[in-house]
């Protein structure tokens, strides 16, 4: 059976979608909340071979500057490194972020990107793909400036045949 929607597609819907919401809510509320955020964990393969180069586990850490534009929508610019030994990745994203719930002071989310990545390696030079990523996470308010998080992520760039499992402690500033 041929499938309708591949991840990658459903990944660009979602973010369009945040993207679009977050504005309209802009529009709506003008409840504009800045924030910098910052990931560092482990960057797990799954076992996807790049131009026949056996890729190993390895850490990932990340920078983002984003706005929370209401209650539940929020959206922001990601650098983001992965680095498996033998191969560096270097990417680019637009990434939306809907917050379930707040549970106290816990907050669950879902979160989609879409960029551009820069593939280097030894054994094949340097690759540019589009990218793309989904996950999932919670965070914690330490206070009204300040919180922590775990994130699972799920990142992928099909045009290199390259996808891995990451999964990261966030912290993050609101300013």
């Amino acid at each position: 059976m041929k499938k309708i929607f591949s991840k990658k597609m459903i990944a660009v819907i979602m973010t369009l979608a945040f993207v679009s919401a977050g504005a309209t809510t802009v529009l709506a509320k003008n409840q504009d909340q800045y924030y910098m955020s910052g990931v560092i964990g482990i960057n797990f393969d799954t076992g996807t071979d790049v131009e026949d180069i056996d890729i190993d586990d390895g850490w990932q850490g990340s920078i983002a500057i984003g706005n929370k534009l209401s209650d539940k929508i929020r959206i922001e610019a990601e650098y983001q490194y992965l680095d498996n030994d033998e191969l560096d990745v270097n990417s680019l994203m637009a990434n939306g972020y809907y917050d379930i719930v707040k549970l106290g002071k816990f907050t669950p989310y879902i979160t989609t990107g879409i960029g551009i990545g820069w593939f280097d390696s030894d054994g094949f030079g340097s690759e540019t793909s589009m990218v793309w990523k989904m996950g999932a996470g919670v965070d914690y308010e330490i206070n009204k400036d300040w919180s922590a998080g775990i994130r699972y992520t799920y990142f992928d760039a099909n045009e290199v045949d390259y996808d891995s499992n990451l999964v990261g402690a966030v912290v993050t500033y609101n300013f």
